[in-house]
Protein backbone atom coordinates (compact mmCIF):
# COMPACT_ATOMS: atom_id res chain seq x y z
CA UNK A 1 0.00 0.00 0.00
CA UNK A 2 1.25 3.16 -1.18
CA UNK A 3 0.99 6.87 0.75
CA UNK A 4 -2.05 8.84 -0.94
CA UNK A 5 -2.26 11.47 1.38
CA UNK A 6 -1.63 15.23 0.31
CA UNK A 7 1.22 17.71 1.97
CA UNK A 8 0.31 21.35 2.70
CA UNK A 9 2.75 23.74 3.14
CA UNK A 10 2.72 27.55 3.58
CA UNK A 11 5.46 29.89 3.71
CA UNK A 12 8.60 27.61 4.28
CA UNK A 13 11.46 29.79 2.42
CA UNK A 14 10.83 30.43 -1.13
CA UNK A 15 7.70 28.28 -1.06
CA UNK A 16 4.28 30.84 -0.58
CA UNK A 17 1.72 27.83 -1.07
CA UNK A 18 2.07 24.34 -1.99
CA UNK A 19 -0.27 21.20 -2.29
CA UNK A 20 1.95 17.83 -2.52
CA UNK A 21 -0.01 14.75 -3.43
CA UNK A 22 1.96 12.16 -2.15
CA UNK A 23 2.80 8.83 -5.02
CA UNK A 24 4.63 5.89 -5.98
CA UNK A 25 7.19 8.23 -7.99
CA UNK A 26 7.39 11.93 -7.78
CA UNK A 27 9.48 14.72 -9.76
CA UNK A 28 10.29 18.27 -7.97
CA UNK A 29 11.02 20.60 -11.32
CA UNK A 30 12.06 23.98 -11.63
CA UNK A 31 14.96 26.28 -11.62
CA UNK A 32 17.59 26.66 -8.86
CA UNK A 33 16.35 28.01 -5.84
CA UNK A 34 12.96 27.76 -6.16
CA UNK A 35 12.14 25.06 -2.83
CA UNK A 36 12.68 22.01 -4.30
CA UNK A 37 15.36 20.51 -1.75
CA UNK A 38 12.86 22.33 1.01
CA UNK A 39 10.16 19.71 0.05
CA UNK A 40 11.91 16.91 -0.74
CA UNK A 41 13.30 17.92 3.10
CA UNK A 42 10.32 18.22 4.53
CA UNK A 43 9.12 14.93 3.15
CA UNK A 44 11.85 12.75 4.25
CA UNK A 45 11.40 14.65 7.75
CA UNK A 46 7.81 13.47 8.28
CA UNK A 47 8.34 10.23 6.69
CA UNK A 48 11.54 9.41 9.12
CA UNK A 49 10.02 11.21 12.38
CA UNK A 50 6.08 11.47 12.57
CA UNK A 51 5.81 9.45 15.37
CA UNK A 52 7.81 11.97 17.09
CA UNK A 53 5.00 14.33 16.75
CA UNK A 54 3.18 12.94 18.88
CA UNK A 55 3.39 13.23 23.03
CA UNK A 56 5.63 10.47 24.69
CA UNK A 57 2.65 10.66 27.45
CA UNK A 58 -1.37 9.47 27.01
CA UNK A 59 -2.64 12.81 25.87
CA UNK A 60 -5.98 14.79 26.85
CA UNK A 61 -6.46 16.80 23.94
CA UNK A 62 -9.38 17.03 21.75
CA UNK A 63 -9.10 15.93 18.85
CA UNK A 64 -7.57 12.97 21.15
CA UNK A 65 -9.97 11.95 23.32
CA UNK A 66 -12.51 12.07 19.89
CA UNK A 67 -10.24 9.48 18.50
CA UNK A 68 -10.76 7.56 21.61
CA UNK A 69 -14.00 7.71 21.98
CA UNK A 70 -14.47 6.55 18.19
CA UNK A 71 -11.92 3.74 18.64
CA UNK A 72 -13.93 2.37 21.85
CA UNK A 73 -17.45 3.03 20.04
CA UNK A 74 -15.88 0.89 16.73
CA UNK A 75 -14.83 -1.86 18.99
CA UNK A 76 -18.15 -2.11 20.69
CA UNK A 77 -20.47 -2.33 17.63
CA UNK A 78 -17.47 -2.83 14.44
CA UNK A 79 -19.61 -0.18 12.54
CA UNK A 80 -18.05 0.53 9.57
CA UNK A 81 -19.33 4.05 9.20
CA UNK A 82 -17.59 4.39 12.65
CA UNK A 83 -14.53 3.17 10.97
CA UNK A 84 -14.71 5.64 8.07
CA UNK A 85 -15.13 8.54 10.73
CA UNK A 86 -12.43 6.95 13.55
CA UNK A 87 -9.89 7.52 10.40
CA UNK A 88 -10.64 11.13 9.09
CA UNK A 89 -10.50 12.18 13.01
CA UNK A 90 -7.44 10.85 13.35
CA UNK A 91 -5.76 12.50 10.56
CA UNK A 92 -7.61 15.55 13.08
CA UNK A 93 -5.67 14.29 15.69
CA UNK A 94 -2.16 13.79 13.71
CA UNK A 95 -2.37 17.67 11.86
CA UNK A 96 -2.86 18.91 15.75
CA UNK A 97 0.24 17.64 17.04
CA UNK A 98 2.00 19.02 13.61
CA UNK A 99 0.55 21.98 14.29
CA UNK A 100 1.82 22.26 17.77
CA UNK A 101 5.10 21.03 16.77
CA UNK A 102 5.87 22.47 13.00
CA UNK A 103 8.46 25.40 14.46
CA UNK A 104 10.50 23.30 16.31
CA UNK A 105 10.32 20.07 14.20
CA UNK A 106 11.25 22.58 11.25
CA UNK A 107 14.06 23.95 12.58
CA UNK A 108 15.55 20.77 13.87
CA UNK A 109 15.26 19.31 10.37
CA UNK A 110 17.32 22.36 8.62
CA UNK A 111 19.41 22.80 11.72
CA UNK A 112 18.05 26.47 11.63
CA UNK A 113 17.28 28.79 15.04
CA UNK A 114 14.92 31.18 12.37
CA UNK A 115 13.42 28.84 9.89
CA UNK A 116 9.42 29.04 10.58
CA UNK A 117 7.24 27.62 8.45
CA UNK A 118 3.34 29.05 8.15
CA UNK A 119 1.23 25.60 7.75
CA UNK A 120 1.85 22.32 7.74
CA UNK A 121 -0.52 19.66 7.32
CA UNK A 122 -1.91 16.86 5.93
CA UNK A 123 -4.86 15.63 3.92
CA UNK A 124 -6.72 12.30 3.04
CA UNK A 125 -10.09 12.48 1.09
CA UNK A 126 -13.07 9.60 1.49
CA UNK A 127 -12.27 8.28 -1.30
CA UNK A 128 -8.74 7.45 -0.45
CA UNK A 129 -9.87 6.44 2.75
CA UNK A 130 -12.73 4.25 1.16
CA UNK A 131 -10.10 2.57 -0.86
CA UNK A 132 -7.38 1.73 1.92
CA UNK A 133 -9.58 0.14 3.86
CA UNK A 134 -11.22 -2.19 0.68
CA UNK A 135 -7.37 -2.98 -0.05
CA UNK A 136 -6.31 -3.96 3.24
CA UNK A 137 -7.73 -3.87 6.93
CA UNK A 138 -5.53 -2.55 9.58
CA UNK A 139 -4.07 -4.97 12.40
CA UNK A 140 -4.25 -2.30 14.86
CA UNK A 141 -7.59 -2.73 15.07
CA UNK A 142 -7.43 -6.32 15.74
CA UNK A 143 -6.17 -5.70 19.20
CA UNK A 144 -9.52 -4.54 20.43
CA UNK A 145 -11.22 -7.59 19.92
CA UNK A 146 -10.42 -9.20 23.37
CA UNK A 147 -11.83 -6.17 25.28
CA UNK A 148 -8.98 -5.98 27.40
CA UNK A 149 -7.67 -2.49 25.94
CA UNK A 150 -6.26 0.04 28.34
CA UNK A 151 -5.75 3.80 27.83
CA UNK A 152 -2.29 2.71 26.37
CA UNK A 153 -3.59 -0.27 24.78
CA UNK A 154 -5.50 2.55 22.52
CA UNK A 155 -2.91 4.95 22.73
CA UNK A 156 -0.79 2.91 20.75
CA UNK A 157 -3.73 1.61 18.40
CA UNK A 158 -4.16 5.21 17.55
CA UNK A 159 -0.60 6.14 16.67
CA UNK A 160 -0.93 2.96 14.71
CA UNK A 161 -3.68 3.76 12.87
CA UNK A 162 -2.01 6.84 12.01
CA UNK A 163 1.06 4.78 10.29
CA UNK A 164 -1.27 2.54 8.45
CA UNK A 165 -3.23 5.41 6.87
CA UNK A 166 -0.56 7.76 5.77
CA UNK A 167 2.33 5.94 5.80
CA UNK A 168 2.15 2.20 4.90
CA UNK A 169 5.30 0.32 6.04
CA UNK A 170 8.07 2.68 5.34
CA UNK A 171 10.98 1.60 6.99
CA UNK A 172 14.03 3.72 7.24
CA UNK A 173 13.46 6.29 4.17
CA UNK A 174 17.08 7.53 2.35
CA UNK A 175 18.48 10.82 1.27
CA UNK A 176 21.05 11.53 -1.56
CA UNK A 177 21.98 15.11 -0.95
CA UNK A 178 23.09 16.94 -3.66
CA UNK A 179 26.77 17.62 -4.06
CA UNK A 180 27.35 13.70 -3.52
CA UNK A 181 30.66 13.74 -4.88
CA UNK A 182 32.36 15.97 -1.95
CA UNK A 183 30.37 13.96 0.61
CA UNK A 184 31.61 10.57 -0.14
CA UNK A 185 34.95 12.09 -0.43
CA UNK A 186 34.94 13.80 2.46
CA UNK A 187 32.28 11.76 5.21
CA UNK A 188 34.48 10.07 7.56
CA UNK A 189 36.47 13.53 8.09
CA UNK A 190 33.19 15.22 8.72
CA UNK A 191 31.70 12.64 11.33
CA UNK A 192 35.36 11.94 12.76
CA UNK A 193 34.82 16.24 13.45
CA UNK A 194 31.58 15.98 14.99
CA UNK A 195 32.00 12.76 16.82
CA UNK A 196 35.60 14.04 18.37
CA UNK A 197 33.09 16.51 19.89
CA UNK A 198 30.34 14.42 21.19
CA UNK A 199 30.28 13.85 25.48
CA UNK A 200 32.53 17.79 25.28
CA UNK A 201 29.66 19.42 24.24
CA UNK A 202 25.52 19.10 24.61
CA UNK A 203 25.04 19.84 21.23
CA UNK A 204 27.34 19.71 18.04
CA UNK A 205 26.84 22.71 15.83
CA UNK A 206 26.72 21.87 12.19
CA UNK A 207 25.01 23.98 9.07
CA UNK A 208 24.26 20.08 7.66
CA UNK A 209 20.51 19.25 7.60
CA UNK A 210 19.41 16.27 9.34
CA UNK A 211 18.34 13.75 6.60
CA UNK A 212 22.32 14.52 5.11
CA UNK A 213 23.46 13.69 8.73
CA UNK A 214 21.61 10.78 8.99
CA UNK A 215 22.85 10.01 5.05
CA UNK A 216 26.90 10.01 6.76
CA UNK A 217 26.00 8.04 9.47
CA UNK A 218 24.34 5.72 7.08
CA UNK A 219 27.56 5.21 4.90
CA UNK A 220 29.63 5.02 8.46
CA UNK A 221 27.78 1.69 9.34
CA UNK A 222 26.09 0.39 6.28
CA UNK A 223 27.65 -3.07 5.36
CA UNK A 224 27.41 -5.00 2.09
CA UNK A 225 25.32 -7.91 2.49
CA UNK A 226 25.47 -10.95 0.47
CA UNK A 227 23.39 -12.41 -2.52
CA UNK A 228 21.42 -15.18 -0.50
CA UNK A 229 20.33 -12.20 1.61
CA UNK A 230 16.29 -11.46 2.02
CA UNK A 231 14.70 -11.73 -1.51
CA UNK A 232 13.19 -7.96 -1.46
CA UNK A 233 17.36 -7.11 -0.90
CA UNK A 234 18.62 -9.48 -3.14
CA UNK A 235 16.38 -7.60 -5.95
CA UNK A 236 17.86 -4.23 -5.04
CA UNK A 237 21.53 -5.94 -5.71
CA UNK A 238 20.40 -7.21 -8.75
CA UNK A 239 19.67 -3.43 -9.79
CA UNK A 240 22.97 -2.22 -8.02
CA UNK A 241 25.27 -4.72 -10.45
CA UNK A 242 23.21 -3.29 -13.38
CA UNK A 243 24.03 -0.24 -12.80
CA UNK A 244 27.06 -0.97 -12.01
CA UNK A 245 27.58 -2.82 -15.19
CA UNK A 246 25.55 -0.17 -17.70
CA UNK A 247 26.87 3.09 -16.28
CA UNK A 248 30.46 2.73 -14.50
CA UNK A 249 31.52 0.07 -16.77
CA UNK A 250 33.46 -1.54 -13.16
CA UNK A 251 32.08 -1.51 -9.75
CA UNK A 252 32.26 -0.07 -6.35
CA UNK A 253 33.63 -2.18 -3.38
CA UNK A 254 33.78 -2.15 0.09
CA UNK A 255 36.94 -2.22 2.53
CA UNK A 256 37.49 -2.30 6.04
CA UNK A 257 41.24 -1.67 6.46
CA UNK A 258 42.55 0.72 7.02
CA UNK A 259 39.15 1.98 7.57
CA UNK A 260 35.76 1.17 6.11
CA UNK A 261 35.28 2.68 2.69
CA UNK A 262 34.44 2.21 -0.62
CA UNK A 263 36.73 2.33 -3.97
CA UNK A 264 36.10 1.67 -7.32
CA UNK A 265 37.04 -1.32 -9.14
CA UNK A 266 37.53 -0.53 -13.36
CA UNK A 267 36.63 -3.35 -15.58
CA UNK A 268 39.68 -5.15 -16.82
CA UNK A 269 41.84 -3.73 -13.76
CA UNK A 270 42.91 -5.53 -10.92
CA UNK A 271 43.49 -1.97 -9.30
CA UNK A 272 40.68 -0.34 -7.33
CA UNK A 273 40.60 3.30 -7.67
CA UNK A 274 40.01 5.73 -4.55
CA UNK A 275 36.72 7.81 -5.04
CA UNK A 276 38.14 11.05 -4.75
CA UNK A 277 40.65 9.39 -7.73
CA UNK A 278 37.68 8.34 -9.81
CA UNK A 279 35.52 10.52 -12.50
CA UNK A 280 32.59 12.50 -11.00
CA UNK A 281 30.59 9.98 -12.86
CA UNK A 282 31.41 7.05 -10.21
CA UNK A 283 31.22 9.39 -6.93
CA UNK A 284 28.08 10.78 -7.66
CA UNK A 285 26.40 7.88 -8.76
CA UNK A 286 27.73 5.72 -6.01
CA UNK A 287 25.47 6.19 -2.75
CA UNK A 288 23.11 4.37 -4.43
CA UNK A 289 24.84 1.62 -5.59
CA UNK A 290 26.06 1.37 -2.10
CA UNK A 291 22.86 1.65 -0.23
CA UNK A 292 21.32 -0.78 -3.08
CA UNK A 293 24.08 -3.30 -2.12
CA UNK A 294 24.21 -2.63 1.68
CA UNK A 295 22.53 -3.87 4.86
CA UNK A 296 20.27 -0.68 6.19
CA UNK A 297 17.31 -1.79 4.45
CA UNK A 298 14.96 1.51 3.15
CA UNK A 299 11.06 1.98 0.80
CA UNK A 300 11.43 5.39 0.19
CA UNK A 301 14.23 7.43 -2.00
CA UNK A 302 14.70 11.14 -1.79
CA UNK A 303 17.35 11.97 -4.75
CA UNK A 304 18.48 15.23 -5.25
CA UNK A 305 19.56 15.74 -8.96
CA UNK A 306 20.08 12.10 -10.01
CA UNK A 307 21.11 13.11 -13.07
CA UNK A 308 24.29 15.48 -12.13
CA UNK A 309 27.28 14.30 -13.76
CA UNK A 310 25.85 12.24 -15.92
CA UNK A 311 25.47 11.79 -19.76
CA UNK A 312 22.20 11.99 -21.32
CA UNK A 313 22.56 7.82 -22.48
CA UNK A 314 23.60 7.55 -18.48
CA UNK A 315 20.43 9.29 -17.17
CA UNK A 316 18.38 6.98 -19.62
CA UNK A 317 19.83 4.19 -18.02
CA UNK A 318 19.42 5.38 -13.93
CA UNK A 319 15.97 6.61 -14.83
CA UNK A 320 15.19 2.89 -16.10
CA UNK A 321 16.37 1.39 -12.86
CA UNK A 322 14.70 4.29 -10.76
CA UNK A 323 10.94 2.76 -12.39
CA UNK A 324 12.12 -0.91 -11.64
CA UNK A 325 12.66 0.10 -7.88
CA UNK A 326 8.95 1.97 -7.69
CA UNK A 327 7.94 -1.17 -9.31
CA UNK A 328 8.79 -3.10 -6.25
CA UNK A 329 7.02 -0.40 -4.32
CA UNK A 330 9.48 1.79 -3.58
CA UNK A 331 8.63 5.31 -3.02
CA UNK A 332 11.03 7.79 -4.72
CA UNK A 333 10.83 11.34 -4.77
CA UNK A 334 13.01 13.09 -7.41
CA UNK A 335 14.56 16.86 -7.65
CA UNK A 336 15.78 18.07 -10.75
CA UNK A 337 16.42 20.84 -13.65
Amino acid sequence: MKPRWTLHIENLGRIRRADVRMAPMMLFVGPNNTGKSYLATLIWGILAKWESFFPEDIPAHPPYEQCKTLLLSYYEDKNKSRLSNLMQDIITCFNYYLDKNKTTFTRSLFTSDTLDIGTLSVSLNETDIANILKDERPEALELGQNRSYTDLHLYITIKSLTGFLLFSEIAHPLYLPASRTGFMISYRELLAGMMSRFGIEKTVSTDLSSPVIHFLKDLIFVQFVKSEAIRQQEHYIEIANSLEHEILEGEIQQYTKPSLGFQYLPNLSETPISLHLSSSLVSEIAPLIIFLKGNIYFNALLFEEPESHLHIQAQRILAKHLVRLVNMDMLISITTH
